[in-house]
């Protein structure tokens, strides 16, 4: 069967929700004796939201990328925002990523985690450096995103260890250590067995996990020795390896 008539009715779907979008942009007509300032009413901006994820999803569900459309719900309020950069990884267009990375400075973090987390999905290498200033931002869900994204696109581990190291050791750690897995190159090995001396579980756990998934013989020895860890976490980790 065609696909012409369903990105025919898509299409037509999207102008008309421009053209929505538009008409209740525009300010509204003077009364002849006072002259009104242009409002929007909550109820406007609830109905233009719900348009506008509805939209979203129909984007996301035919993996329709309209650049015009997606470029105005950048202005949109949050809820529009966070569910636009989860529809562009969704979607998976290429293009998406600058929208992304303009999506990956919003002032909402969880707008943030979205993108990050997006980027990372679209396999975009050419936001690596985004993704590294994303990787030292205030909050410690988008740096821990940003910096897995870094390792599905294939950017090198040195470079975002040396990132990280802006920030107090500890926190360094909790990003890098859950997603050290997604590193597939030689220094995984070295930077997991510095991090399975430090104390946090969650740090050990995140590099026996690495060391255990990849198997390299490097590692060996570190994943026996963690046998005997007192975490069962880790234990289990390192018996997988």
């Amino acid at each position: 069967m065609s696909s012409r008539p369903l990105v025919s009715s898509t299409l037509l779907l999207a102008a008309a929700f421009l053209s929505l979008v538009a008409c209740r942009s525009a300010s509204p007509a003077a009364a002849p004796s006072v002259p009104a300032a242009a409002t929007t009413s909550p109820d406007a901006v609830s109905a233009t939201t719900l348009e506008s994820r509805a939209m979203l999803l129909l984007m996301a569900d035919r993996r329709l990328f309209d650049a015009t459309a997606l470029e105005l719900m950048l202005s949109g309020p949050v809820e529009v925002r966070r569910a636009l950069a989860r529809t562009l990884g969704q979607i998976g267009d290429p293009r998406g990523r600058s929208l992304l990375q303009g999506l990956l400075v919003d002032t909402d973090a969880e707008v943030r985690r979205a993108a990050a987390f997006a980027l990372g999905e679209l396999g975009a290498g050419e936001a690596r450096r985004a993704l590294i200033v994303a990787a030292v931002d205030d909050d410690g869900e988008v740096g821990a995103l940003a910096v897995e994204a870094l390792g599905k696109i294939g950017a090198p581990l040195g470079e975002v260890r040396r990132a990280l190291g802006a920030l107090e050791e500890g926190e360094g750690w909790a990003r890098l250590a859950p997603f050290l897995f997604r590193f597939r190159e030689p220094e995984m090995v070295t930077a997991a067995l510095a991090g399975l001396a430090r104390e946090e579980v969650e740090v050990r756990a995140g590099c026996a996990y690495a060391l255990g998934r990849e198997a390299r013989p490097e590692g060996v020895e570190a994943l026996r020795a963690l046998l005997a860890d007192s975490d069962p976490f880790v234990r289990a980790w390192a018996a997988r390896g």
